[in-house]
């Protein structure tokens, strides 16, 4: 799903409910290691940000997903930065992604 402008993207897949934080860690590195893969390989351009969300079922709203992460480029500049890639709460930044594994949408229960 492109996001505004070429170099962002959002992408959304399942993971299994017993899916590890460990084993969500992994995944989050191969999807956004084979979106920038795919994309610079196909359109010979670099994404800059990358939005992943993995749901534990496909009907959830978008809202309830299980977790997410957020690639930033370490090389695109701080006033180009969506909003929307500045995680706060319990999120944790590790190298030029950022994790979040506790949705408070979700937090109840849903």
């Amino acid at each position: 799903m492109p996001a505004g402008r070429k170099e962002w993207l959002t992408v959304k897949a399942l993971a299994d409910s017993g899916t590890t934080l460990q084993e969500l860690q992994r995944v989050f590195e191969w999807i956004i290691a084979e979106m920038l893969d795919d994309y610079y390989r196909l359109s010979r351009r670099q994404l800059r940000v990358i939005w992943v969300y993995l749901y534990s079922q496909p009907d959830l709203r978008p809202a309830c997903w299980r977790a997410m992460a957020v690639y930033v480029d370490p090389r695109l500049p701080a006033t180009q930065l969506p909003d929307a890639a500045r995680l706060g709460g319990d999120a944790v930044k590790i190298g030029a992604i950022t994790y979040d594994f506790t949705n408070p949408v979700t937090a109840g229960g849903e």
